[in-house]
């Protein structure tokens, strides 16, 4: 029976690519087997159930044919290409599905030894976001041995071909399915995948070629992320056993609220109070922005509540994998009339005179 990948995520059929993705990276965070709670089974359900609906082409196929092709179903209608997971930090779908069902050649893989992924919160201000930052983050996690620089090895002393697997990196196994008797390529355990092993065990990670530590990493921000973005850096998680491929690492942004500013998307709004007087005859103001200040005309006439437009003075707007500034949000201003709670009897006198000119 096909799996329905809206159900697994938790959204109606009809949802949005926004909000598939704001419920993928809900459910993966509380599932992510680093956490307290997490699961494995789980987050590797959701993890494919995005990489489908995330994609516009593969989602066009399983709202078409899921139901009588999708995966699991042994229908025609997917390929080995449509399993890949997107950060999930697991052994590729794809591969499997090459071996398990016969597309192409079995490969060497490393995946057994793979670094876990690492979930980090950071927390940015609104400043700090508009400009971008490179943030120094200090994790601890496996990481590559100093001594033998991951290979596991004693230095100076070679590897060689392991003679579980041959040097292949991986076991041939019987699989009988439903579908028939199918060979199925599983990663060596006594290589990890990699076809080699040292001859002499590095005497400081005891030839693992990892060892836990404090590691400082300088973090590149990119501007105009939002609050509960989650970034991924590829291959900054813990290293993997014996030179295997490191996991990745994960930010969860966080915002500090502003005591200026409200954002809303790549717009910013504050307010502004003027003076009765200047609200009637209009002004001119020094107004902060995020990058600085303008001197903002509130025409005469101005009533309180009034929202100006600034073009172009909100957020950064990014475009493209390198998330280039491409263009900015707008900034709204609402003007604020200042309403004295007491005034002198001239004052009154004047305001009495003003009603009779209005």
């Amino acid at each position: 029976m096909a799996k329905d990948y809206y159900k697994i995520l938790g959204v109606a059929s009809g949802a949005s690519s926004d909000e598939i993705k704001n419920a993928y990276r809900k459910l993966a965070h509380k599932y992510h087997p680093d956490k307290s709670g997490g699961d494995e089974s789980k987050f590797k359900e959701i993890n494919e159930a995005y990489s489908i609906l995330s994609d516009p082409e593969k989602k066009k196929r399983y709202d078409s044919f899921g139901s009588a092709f999708g995966p699991g179903t042994g229908g025609a209608a997917w390929g080995p290409e449509d399993f890949g997971y997107q950060g999930a930090g697991f052994e590729d779908l794809g591969e499997i599905f090459e071996e398990f069902f016969g597309f192409g050649r079995p490969k060497r893989r490393a995946s057994q030894g793979r670094g876990k992924d690492i979930i980090v919160d950071i927390e940015l201000s609104l400043e700090e976001v508009f400009a971008g930052q490179s943030k120094e983050v200090v994790i601890t996690k496996f990481a590559n041995c100093e001594r033998c620089s991951g290979k596991g090895a004693e230095p100076g002393t070679p590897l060689s071909t392991c003679k579980t697997c041959q040097g292949r990196g991986g076991l041939e196994r019987m699989e009988q399915t439903f579908f028939g008797t199918f060979t199925r390529l599983t990663t060596c355990p006594n290589c990890h995948g990699r076809g080699e092993i040292p001859e002499k065990p590095c005497t400081t990670c005891r030839g693992e070629g990892r060892m836990k530590r404090s590691v400082k990493m300088d973090i590149s921000i990119p501007p105009g992320v939002a609050d509960g973005e989650t970034l991924k850096v590829s291959g900054a998680g813990e290293a993997g056993k014996q030179g295997s491929s490191a996991g990745d690492l994960f930010l969860n942004i966080h915002i500090k609220p502003h005591v200026v500013f409200q954002r809303k998307g790549n717009d910013l709004w504050n307010r502004v109070e003027v003076s009765f007087p200047q609200a009637v005859m209009g002004t001119k103001l020094d107004v902060p922005m995020i990058d600085g200040s303008i001197k903002l005309t509130v025409p005469a006439g101005t009533p309180s509540g009034k929202i100006l437009r600034i073009k172009g003075k909100g957020m950064p707007i990014v475009g493209g994998r390198g998330r280039t500034v491409v263009s900015r949000g707008d900034s709204y201003v609402t003007i604020v009339v200042r309403v004295p709670q007491k005034i002198s009897k001239k004052g009154q006198e004047l305001l009495e005179d003003l009603e009779e000119e209005l």
